[in-house]
């Protein structure tokens, strides 16, 4: 007949922040040992210490009697003992611990009387005596793996995991292939993190007991842990195998299908796995997020959204919820919602910089490029996401400058002259070395007749590199000579000429002003001539008759402008 094991928890799980809660309600299944072959036998001689000595003289009467069957009694009396105990009533249960109690009264050195009454007292406690009765146990077969093992799990049930695992290495040492202490020192390392020694010692573990379902369940989170995810899933339907009731082998599996891409697969066990686990919160709480992720994941968004605003609820971590509803959000293109998703998630973790650095990138994709400066300002000083504020900033930066110069550059070339120069202004503005900005402004000054910003212009284009020392001088010369050859005086008397031909009269005036203007200048310049008094007196007289002829020129177009009021 086998005995029931006292149980132990095994260790925690891998995965997210919560994930080694998952497992808490899980036990190690105990090892089933037969008595009849593994209990320490008492020796069938008189020389035994805890066996009666033949020479002993026995009581009268019928309490003598009694006395003398339990100093006479076989090791198969003990069996029987166990047999009694496993399959009878409560009541038949206290009368065999009553019955080996009455036998350590009268012979304390009974090792089997100690290993039985401890192994049962495992069971219906306490456990301390459980725990007194297998040590003395121990005491008398010290070597015994079995006896080590039973006492190594009691220390566990009563929080004493030091000399409980000490003990099962001792064990491990007699017996190699002791599939219990390899499963407890398994799930130890499981818990650990040490994976690639709990996998060693679960799969040590499995092959002494391949139909445990929690060593099975163990080893495969150890292979999960280690993104061994194929091993994962054979072991842990290995283990629904034997049991499909076990939620948290479904939960499991689901991780492992998930982390090879099997999103079907993964939701169909996630979905089981919450079937299973309603009254586990711990379960429960993990089974909303990771359901909700498959059922995204295989395009079934509209039940994602849902699973996930109810995990939200009841989660202990709603800040991942959020954040991941705001991610399907956004990828639908639903902005708003996205937002403010994003934005809860940040208000329940301000850990979770990407948040709003979410936020400011759907602002700046939807061209609201002061919303998105605004929110990426205030991540620059943030060591998580600081860095990639400034990036977004600068390229902001650069591209409202790049509208706004492409803005000015179809005004300047399309506006009136007022409004092609205030254009020019401002792309320098934006940009100090703008070439096109510098060449609309000199052809403007040019074509008003100011020659002086013109120069100005030439020099401010040297300033910023547009211009070396050699080119300035050059283009310096070129404006002297159209000067003095009266290029730009023709071009002015061709747009006076084609403004009073469509009666914009107050252009023609000023056409006519700077022309006027030019020519009282060539007057001042040959009055102060002194080469050839010839040249100059003729040079003077035709100036002073220009200059008449351009008054009169103004009169008209003055007389002209009154007309066609």
């Amino acid at each position: 007949m086998s005995v029931a094991l006292p149980r132990s928890r095994p260790a925690a799980l891998i995965g997210r922040p919560c994930l080694f809660l998952a497992l808490v309600g899980l036990v190690l299944a105990g090892m089933l040992t037969d008595v009849a072959a593994a209990a320490p036998r008492k020796k069938k001689t008189t020389t035994t210490a805890s066996a009666p000595k033949a020479s002993r003289r026995a009581p009268k009467g019928k309490k003598a009697k009694e006395e003398e069957s339990l100093r006479d009694r076989p090791d198969s009396w003990y069996e029987n003992a166990w047999r009694e105990f496993e399959m009878g009533s409560a009541k038949e249960k206290k009368a065999v611990m009553a019955a080996l109690r009455k036998i350590l009264k009268k012979d304390p050195s009974d090792g089997l009387a100690h290993y039985y009454l401890g192994i049962m007292q495992a069971q219906e406690g306490p456990l301390k005596q459980a725990e007194e009765h297998l040590r003395a146990a121990l005491q008398v077969w010290p070597e015994s793996a079995d006896v080590m093992f039973r006492l190594a799990e009691v220390l566990m049930d009563r929080r004493q995991p030091d000399e409980a695992f000490a003990l099962y290495e001792k064990v491990r040492q007699i017996e190699p292939r002791h599939a219990g202490a390899l499963a407890q020192l398994g799930y130890k390392a499981l818990q650990e993190e040490r994976y690639d020694e709990a996998i060693a010692l679960l799969t040590q573990a499995r092959a002494g007991a391949p139909e445990d379902r929690q060593i099975l369940e163990s080893l495969g989170a150890a292979l999960l842990a280690q993104q061994r995810n194929t091993e994962a899933i054979e072991v842990l339907q290995a283990a629904l195998r034997l049991d499909e009731s076990s939620g948290d082998a479904h939960w499991l599996l689901g991780k492992a299908y998930e982390a090879t891409n099997k999103p079907a697969e993964a939701a169909a066990a996630f979905e089981k796995a919450r079937q299973l686990g309603r009254k586990e919160k711990d379960l429960k709480k993990l089974i909303g997020y990771d359901l909700a992720r498959a059922l995204n994941d295989t395009g079934k968004v509209e039940e994602a959204i849902a699973e996930y605003q109810k995990a939200i609820r009841t989660s202990e971590d709603p800040a991942t919820g959020w954040f991941e509803l705001a991610e399907i959000y956004e990828a639908r293109g639903d902005d708003d919602k996205a937002i403010k998703a994003y934005d809860k998630a940040f208000s329940l973790d301000a850990r979770r910089g990407e948040a709003p650095l979410r936020i400011g990138r759907i602002y700046r994709a939807a061209g609201d490029l002061d919303k998105a400066l605004t929110v990426f300002r205030g991540l620059e000083r943030r060591s998580d996401v600081g860095e990639l504020a400034r990036i977004e900033i600068e390229e902001i930066e650069t591209e409202k400058r790049e509208g706004r110069r492409a803005e000015l550059a179809d005004l300047a070339a399309t506006g009136s002259e007022d409004q092609r120069e205030k254009a020019y202004r401002q792309m320098l503005a934006l940009d100090k070395a703008d070439q096109e900005a510098y060449e609309g402004l000199i052809e403007l000054a040019r074509a008003r007749g100011d020659l002086a910003q013109v120069e100005f212009y030439y020099k401010e284009m040297k300033k910023v590199g547009l211009l070396t020392k050699d080119q300035l001088a050059q283009k310096l010369n070129e404006l002297s000579y159209r000067q003095e050859a009266g290029e730009d005086l023709a071009a002015w008397e061709n747009r006076l000429e084609e403004f009073k031909r469509k009666g914009e009269w107050d252009k023609a005036l000023a056409e006519a002003e700077k022309i006027k203007a030019y020519n009282r200048a060539q007057l001042e310049y040959w009055k102060k001539f002194s080469g050839d008094k010839d040249l100059k007196a003729e040079m003077v007289r035709a100036t002073q008759a220009r200059l008449q002829t351009i008054a009169e020129m103004i009169k008209d177009i003055k007389a002209a402008k009154n007309r066609f009021k």
